[in-house]
C-alpha cells in the first residue's frame, strides 16, 4: 500500500509534525510505503495534484487548517479525478465538530479524523 502524505502550508519553513507521529506508530509494517508531496498554498493547485498523480497512492492523506482549506480541496478534488481509487484521509483542527456536512459537500473525500489523533489515524490505516 502506498500513502502519500499532502504537506500543503503557508511557506516551506513550516512542516506538519503529524506525518512522523504516523510512520512511528507503523514503522513496523514493511508493506506500507511512504511519500510526501510538499507544497505551499501559492503553488498551482494542477501542478500539485500532478505530482499525486504520479506517485500512484492508495491513500492521500493531509491535515486540513483554516489557511489552506480551500486550495487543500481544490487540489484533492482533482487528484480524485485522476486516482478515482484513491481513498482521501483528512484530519485536523477543521474537523473538531460535526463532520457529515462536510462529507455531504465534498464527496471526493473518503474519510475525516477529528483532529487527526494519530492513534486513532494509524488503526485506520491497517484498515485501508
Amino acid at each position: 500500500m502506498k500513502i502519500v502524505w499532502l504537506d500543503l502550508n503557508s511557506s516551506y519553513a513550516h512542516s506538519s509534525l503529524a506525518l512522523p507521529a504516523l510512520q512511528a506508530q507503523i514503522a513496523d509494517n514493511t508493506s506500507i510505503e511512504w511519500d510526501i508531496v510538499s507544497a505551499t498554498i501559492n503553488e498551482n493547485p494542477g501542478m500539485i495534484a500532478g505530482e499525486i498523480y504520479r506517485r500512484k497512492p492508495d491513500i492521500i492523506a493531509a491535515t486540513c487548517w483554516l489557511f489552506n482549506h480551500e486550495i487543500l480541496l481544490h487540489v484533492l478534488s482533482r487528484a480524485k479525478a485522476l486516482l478515482p481509487d484513491c481513498c482521501i484521509a483528512l484530519g485536523g483542527p477543521e474537523f473538531l465538530g460535526e463532520n457529515q456536512t462536510f462529507l455531504r459537500r465534498n464527496t471526493f473525500v473518503d474519510c475525516v479524523f477529528r483532529a487527526f489523533k494519530t492513534n486513532k489515524a494509524a488503526t485506520y490505516i491497517w484498515i485501508f
